[in-house]
């Protein structure tokens, strides 16, 4: 699969194909966004199908997201070296022995174990980071 990121006119398709459209993403997140904000509910916008791309992350931050969120850490990381410094949300439950990197990464993540919390704890305690959040799965 190619991933093109479409600035202007048409182009002559290949398949398969991923296209993104920049502006329309933005414009797509900021109605969302006012909507949700509107109700107080809180948003993460997830960059995981676009392995955080910067053309889409530039869209997202100018259509006003605050967190957002991918399923792996490199792309969290990515998202980092991008200058994202709004909550970033780790969506796969982490593993232990990635705890270190977890909490030097992500601001909040998805947990299920009791072995895992005490895991990213420690990693928070040892790094000297603030408290690192979670979403507790059942």
């Amino acid at each position: 699969m190619s991933l093109s990121i479409e600035t202007s006119g048409p182009r002559r398709l290949s398949t398969p194909r991923l296209e993104i459209h920049p502006s329309r993403i933005a414009e797509n997140a900021r109605v969302i966004l006012a909507l949700c904000r509107e109700k107080g509910v809180e948003v993460s916008c997830v960059t995981k199908v676009v392995h955080a791309h910067p053309a889409v992350v530039a869209a997202l931050r100018e259509a006003g997201a605050e967190s957002l969120a991918d399923s792996r850490i490199e792309h969290l990381r990515r998202l980092r070296e991008q200058g994202f410094t709004d909550p970033l949300m780790l969506l796969r439950l982490p593993t232990p022995s990635r705890a270190a990197e977890v909490v030097e990464t992500a601001d909040l993540s998805l947990v299920s174990e009791l072995t895992t919390m005490r895991a990213l704890g420690a990693a928070t305690v040892a790094a000297n980071l603030p408290p690192h959040g979670g979403i507790l799965m059942v």
